[in-house]
């Protein structure tokens, strides 16, 4: 499988909840294509998290390597804090990521988690309420949904046909927003 290909198939897998498929992926695109690359070292702190397998060294590797150039580096280099408990950093860095795009529901979700761990519940609160109103006004893809999406992106190989098997399974609500190829 191409680069490319590899790390779809990863994130996919993680829309999915395909951990232990992910893991592997994610350590397979590290050491084949781009082990400097701080999405693929949180998706692969994202997964051994869900396996209950140490995570922290990704996250750390994640956090060191995502810059602050867009709202979606701060994002998830806040988030990386989070797991690595520096809040203050991570409300830095939500705050950062909210300059940059304030149409993106789920970073004022992060902000207020960050509060919280920090104890400020009365400023949680408002960015809550803020949070609330703005996810009215955006829809997002099921996540479900995006992994199946995912999964059709990707030429036929041997490789990832078991996880397009299972990935059937779960998708068959996502007919209206992905066509059948999977049967």
């Amino acid at each position: 499988m191409e680069c490319q290909d590899i790390y779809r198939a990863a994130e996919a897998c993680i829309c999915l909840s395909f951990y232990d498929d992910a893991a592997i992926l994610y350590e397979r695109y590290l050491k084949k294509c781009d082990e400097r690359d701080p999405a693929a070292w949180h998706g692969l702190a994202n997964a051994l998290e869900e396996l209950k397998k140490e995570a922290k060294y990704a996250y750390e590797k994640a956090y060191e390597l995502y810059d602050e150039s867009s709202w979606s580096s701060c994002l998830w280099k806040g988030w990386c804090a989070m797991k690595l408990g520096k809040y203050d950093e991570a409300v830095r860095l939500f705050e950062k990521s909210f300059q940059y795009n304030g149409k993106y529901p789920y970073t004022l979700q992060s902000l207020a988690l960050a509060l919280i761990k920090l104890g400020e519940k009365d400023k949680a609160k408002e960015v809550l309420d803020k949070f609330k109103q703005l996810n009215k006004e955006i829809k997002y893809e099921d996540r479900i949904c995006e992994g199946y999406a995912l999964l059709q992106s990707i030429e036929d190989c041997d490789e990832i046909a078991p996880i397009r098997k299972k990935a059937h399974a779960l998708a068959k609500k996502c007919h209206n927003s992905v066509s059948n190829s999977f049967k």
